[in-house]
């Protein structure tokens, strides 16, 4: 049997390969610093997101909430994503950034 982090994985991974589809790149963000979103997606017309990946009633970890609510009053889009369907509606609706 798959333990949690191997599904959790396969979704991130799943998720990646979509975007780069989609003329996405991403950055795996949690091996640089412990506690931030899993990855960093940079999309055309300089759309920037991050995303928390984590399975169906799983909640971050504290340490990762921290980080999500700081990055998010710093501007930054940072999504929770549990399952494709979401991954792939957040991809195609993300807005354009605001261009000063």
């Amino acid at each position: 049997m798959t333990d949690r982090a191997d599904l959790e994985v396969a979704l991130e991974d799943k998720c990646a390969e979509f975007a780069h589809n989609s003329m996405y790149v991403s950055v795996k963000l949690d091996k640089i610093k412990k506690g931030w979103p899993d990855r960093l997606f940079l999309g055309p017309g300089a759309r920037i997101f991050m995303v928390e990946f984590k399975l169906p009633g799983v909640k971050p970890r504290p340490k990762q909430l921290k980080t999500i609510v700081m990055l998010r009053s710093l501007g930054f889009h940072v999504h929770v994503v549990t399952d494709f369907d979401r991954f792939k509606q957040i991809l195609i609706s993300h807005p354009y950034p605001i261009r000063a």
